[in-house]
This record gives structure tokens, sequence and C-alpha cells, in this order.
């Protein structure tokens, strides 16, 4: 006789029907970075608070952050400068090179630190809360995006200008410091805040730290128009209203385009890499095109 048990003794089966669907955690957005994204739980610091905890203060915080900075910079530029011996109060007084490269490059650093410690003290990590990660995807959609940019900021600026009457488009650049810098040893470290260090820290910060912390409250659709709004307005160098006017048109592009990136894949890897392609086809044009060819790509 076979060891095995009869079937027809066995007991009835227990639980749901084997027609019932087994259980699997459920979907959540990754637009919602307090949960996560796979097994849908939501994480809580050592006192039991939801994270991450980071929001529009942290901001207008990191703001005030960057503006201390820069503040400090300029007040330890004309102490230095005024002990050299420069008249600080001259009218015909120009910054010196290396006073414009320093404070930039302590600028990109608070820029850049910002988001890192807030996401340490209130968040998951950059990874998870502003999409810090790159994939070699990044790198082709990037470089292409950066050639894209050059298109339509030039086509951007054209029409605007055209639309405002401003006939000299050197009005509507920011790019000045860097011709002043030519020929200057300080140079190269400019042209390094320019390529390297504004496309990290500016995208940590504006498509990072604003946007999401934008999003987080109010939307997609807000957090891209404000980050964009917010990196456009930086970028002022005075003048007059035509020349800001096509300036904040052409910028107002360009961080539409990064913000869409970030939104779209969910990583500020292809931003980065638009961003710093962006900046160095126009360094690269403004160092070795002729002048008048080059004045509608000086912006960056």
């Amino acid at each position: 006789m076979s060891d095995f048990p009869n079937p027809e003794n066995l007991p009835p089966p227990t639980g749901p029907p084997l027609s019932t669907p087994l259980s699997v955690p459920p979907f959540v957005s990754s637009a919602d970075p307090q949960v996560d994204t796979i097994t849908g739980e939501q994480h809580q610091d050592s006192r039991g608070r939801n994270i991450p905890r980071w929001g529009m203060g942290d901001i207008g915080l990191g703001v005030l952050v960057i503006l201390g900075v820069a503040l400090a910079s300029l007040v330890g530029f004309m102490i230095v400068d005024s002990l050299s011996g420069a008249d600080l109060s001259a009218e015909d007084y120009v910054a010196p090179v290396w006073f414009l490269a320093i404070t930039g490059l302590f600028q990109q650093t608070a820029q850049f630190s910002w988001p890192l410690i807030v996401s340490k003290w209130k968040g998951l990590g950059p990874v998870k809360d502003w999409g810090l990660k790159f994939r070699w995807v990044d790198l082709f959609i990037g470089v292409g995006s950066g050639f894209g940019m050059m298109i339509g900021a030039a086509l951007v600026t054209a029409i605007v200008a055209s639309a405002v009457g401003l006939e000299d488009l050197d009005e509507s650049s920011n790019t000045g410091f860097l011709e002043d810098a030519s020929g200057s040893p300080w140079l190269p470290l400019l042209i390094f805040t320019v390529v390297v260090g504004a496309p990290l820290s500016e995208e940590l910060f504006f498509r990072g730290l604003i946007m999401r912390s934008v999003q987080k409250r109010f939307g997609q659709g807000v957090g891209i128009v404000a980050s964009t709004v917010v990196f456009t307005i930086p970028h002022y160098v005075g003048g007059g209203w035509q020349g800001t006017t096509v300036l904040f048109a052409s910028l107002g592009f360009v961080g539409a385009t990064l913000a869409a990136l970030a939104a779209r894949t969910g990583r500020l890897g292809s931003p980065i890499v638009a961003h710093a392609t962006f900046n160095s086809l126009s360094v690269l044009a403004l160092f070795l095109v002729e002048e008048n060819q080059t004045a509608w790509i000086r912006w960056l």
C-alpha cells in the first residue's frame, strides 16, 4: 500500500480562494518623498516624526545662508583691497578678478552645501530627497538638451529683442566678467565656476531643494515655475529694462527646460549635464568666435 494519504481524506483548504490576488505593496508616486516608493512605508526619525521634514522654510533659510556667505566675502574683500591701497570710493573702481573668482567659489560652495545639510538634518539623503543621482543615459539626454537649449535660447533672445526694440544685445549679457578676466591667471578658476561649479550648485539648490519643496506643498507645476523664477532673478546684472527683459526671457527658457528635465527623469543627472553643456558652449563661443557673432549667446 502507498504511504501517501488518500486525497479524498484530506481536510478542505483554508484561507482565501486561489483566485484572490496576492497582496502587494501599493505603488506610491515618487513625488511624495515621505514614503518609500517600493514598500509604501512611511519613514520616521528617532523622535517619531515623519520625514522628510524639509519644506518652504528651508528655502528662505538657505537664501539667508547664501547671502550671508556672499556678504562675508564682500566684507573680507573690501578689507583686503583697502589695505592694499585701493580707493573703493573711486568712480572708476573695478573689482579685481581674484575677488570675483574667490567669492563666486564661496557662494557656490554654500549653494551646494545647504541642500546636503537640509537633507541630512531633515530628510532621507540627497538621492531620495533631491534626486541627486546619475545614469549613463543622463549623459546623452543632458548633452542633447544642452545643445537644444542653446538653439532655443537664441530664438527666444532674437524674438524678445525684436519685440522690445533692443538693438545692442550686449546689454542682455551677463558674461562680461569673463571678458574682463581675459589674460588673467584667475580666468581658469572663473571658467571652472561657470562650467562645473554653477551646474552642480545651482541644480542641487534650484531644481533640488527649491523645486521639490514647492512641489511638496503646491504640486509639480508650481514647483517648476517657482524654481525657474528664483533661478532667473539672481542672474540680474543691472542695466535698462530692455536688456533685462531679454536676459530674463532667455534665462527663463533655460531654467524651465532644466526644471522639466528634473521633473521628467526624477534625477538631477541630466539637468546637471545639460547645464554644464550649455555653459561650456557659451564660454567657447565667447572666446573662440568673433565678437559680433556671439553677442546673442552671452548668458550663463
